[in-house]
């Protein structure tokens, strides 16, 4: 018999609640693209990625808001999130006219222009085919880069560096939004931190 407090456990029941943890650790998570699934995820990863996070300074619980999270998070607020803080965001892929479309809000480049303004956003990166005209970002004072490559598969390694040289030449933050209406599992390579970050970006 195992005693916790006031809680008496026996063996097999502990055991099985142990067995159960551990299984609930290694479930694999994955993308919710179509198709086989090259790539996993397991709950231990998720906290190994918020140890690190919490490592290079760019998560802080006693300062992270989480009623703005979760407004911003929500495809009627914008659909974004930041990835590091004041430094890369990822957002949901602009459409050429805000719309509902089957029940789904999509916004306008001008929909993002206000927030990206507060929180000193310069570039916007967008990595799919194109939805609206990159010239409403550049006329409204923003640098737009396109780094497209196919939805799901992995950026060739001149894409991955030209990225980086962006990020490391930009004067403020960087926007960085992917294919409309699907869920896809995005790699960014940090590469002054030496680590890559797999951004699930639900855009």
């Amino acid at each position: 018999m195992i005693k916790a407090g006031e809680a008496v456990w026996d063996y097999d029941a502990a055991a099985v609640i142990v067995i159960l943890a551990i299984k609930h650790f290694m479930k694999v998570i994955k993308d919710a693209a179509f198709g086989t699934c090259s790539f996993h995820i397991t709950l231990l990863d998720c906290l190994h990625a918020i140890n690190k996070a919490l490592q290079f300074g760019f998560l802080d619980f006693s300062t992270f808001d989480v009623e703005e999270y979760e407004h911003y998070e929500k495809a009627e607020n914008g659909d974004f999130n930041w990835i590091i803080p004041k430094k890369i965001l990822a957002f949901s892929g602009p459409h050429s006219r805000s719309r509902i479309e089957n029940g789904y809000p999509h916004h306008a480049p001008e929909a993002y222009f206000p927030y990206f303004r507060r929180h000193s956003v310069t570039t916007v990166i967008r990595l799919n085919k194109r939805m609206y005209d990159a010239k409403r970002f550049k006329e409204a004072g923003f640098e737009h880069y396109d780094l497209f490559f196919a939805d799901g598969s992995i950026p060739t390694d001149t894409i991955v560096q030209t990225f980086l040289n962006i990020c490391e030449n930009a004067e403020g933050a960087i926007a960085v939004h992917c294919k409309g209406n699907e869920e896809f599992t995005q790699q960014v390579i940090i590469k002054e931190y030496h680590v890559i970050l797999h951004i699930s970006l639900r855009s």
